[in-house]
């Protein structure tokens, strides 16, 4: 995943996505990992230098962490807008043509909010996934997809990593 906002910053993260859970490696720019399991609505914040990680409820009641994470795999194939007319009051979103995208076949929606510019995403229906992107603050396109199963293991907390509690590790 590449995200490029427009001052010209650049994050590259390393994404896999498999049985109702998403591994992000490179969090921010840093070495950090993030599993967001979607089945018990979990988030493990893990930081390998430390070999320690940290464990958060995602709650839709408490707000942005959980939508900016459900945001790329929408529920409803025929509406893959549906979240983020949830985060973004007054969005409308329509489907404005079907593309050829890093050599997949994608769905691109037109967003627009009240006053402001027009923003663009690009649905894989075949992946179940917004491949990219693309509004007027910055654009993340995932590039280099390669589908095939994913080890469980890359959804878990590896062997010998300790949970931290508020910042402080746990005995």
């Amino acid at each position: 995943m590449v995200t490029k906002d427009k001052q010209g910053s650049t994050n590259k993260s390393k994404i896999y996505v498999g049985a109702g859970k998403l591994r992000i490696d490179g969090v921010s720019g840093q070495g950090g990992t993030a599993i967001v399991d979607y089945s018990s609505l979990m988030l493990y914040m893990m930081m390998p230098a430390q070999k320690a990680y940290m464990e958060m409820k995602l709650d839709d009641s408490k707000g942005e962490m959980t939508k900016s994470f459900s945001l790329f795999a929408p529920s409803d194939s025929n509406d893959p807008c549906a979240a983020w007319r949830k985060a973004v009051t007054g969005l409308t979103c329509k489907k404005v043509g079907t593309e050829t995208l890093n050599g997949r076949s994608v769905d691109k929606w037109e967003g627009t909010r009240p006053h402001e510019e027009k923003g663009y995403l690009w649905y894989d229906s075949k992946l179940q996934f917004i491949v990219k992107i693309d509004t007027k603050e910055q654009t993340t396109e995932f590039l280099n997809i390669q589908e095939g199963p994913q080890p469980a293991s890359l959804f878990s907390i590896p062997p010998g990593y300790r949970k931290m509690d508020m910042g402080r590790p746990s005995n």
